[in-house]
């Protein structure tokens, strides 16, 4: 069975209450905060997905922003990633 990881960053509590029905879906995932952890800790799982809000008009909440650099030094190879999106638009 695939190691599944679900991370999220969540600033109203909408966004960790989706990854947690997530977690519920998928037996056997890995929940963290990104506020938490590193990309290291994302290395031995098959399955990542993150979860996130966004602010503004469709910017990245803030809570990304200390991981990102983090990214271009991962490594990605034979992994499956998903981004799951929660957003709102107001006109």
């Amino acid at each position: 069975m695939s190691k599944v990881a679900i991370v999220y960053a969540s600033a109203g509590g909408a966004t960790e209450e989706a990854a947690y029905k997530m977690k519920e879906l998928i037996e056997g995932a890995a929940i963290y905060d990104i506020r938490r952890i590193g990309m290291s800790i994302l290395a031995p799982f098959d399955f990542i997905i993150m979860v996130t809000s966004s602010a503004g008009y469709g910017d990245l909440v803030s809570y990304w922003r200390p991981i990102l650099p983090e990214f271009d030094k991962f490594d990605f190879a034979n992994k499956k990633f998903a981004l799951f999106g929660l957003g709102d638009a107001y006109q």
